[in-house]
């Protein structure tokens, strides 16, 4: 069971607004399979699923501060202070 909000995981790709105003919501890097070619200006997380191209996005956005309890994809971010 997971206690940790999706904010909290290595798997949360803020959606950014404006010059880079992070909002409240984010997609789950994990879940969603992302374009088939990043638009301009934006990079995408290492490793995520991609469409095959001409098809559109399928995102599974979820809420920073939500903790969805039952999933099974949650990897805590490294704190700064635990090194390498």
């Amino acid at each position: 069971m997971n206690d940790r909000p999706c904010q909290e995981c290595i798997h949360y790709d803020a959606i950014v607004r404006g010059d880079s105003h992070p909002t409240r919501r984010g997609w789950c890097a994990a879940k969603s399979e992302y374009a088939a070619v990043e638009p301009q200006g934006r990079l995408f997380p290492p490793g995520v699923k991609r469409v095959a191209p001409g098809e559109r996005a399928k995102p599974v956005i979820v809420i920073g501060e939500a903790i969805v309890s039952h999933c099974t994809q949650v990897r805590a971010k490294r704190s700064l202070k635990e090194g390498p």
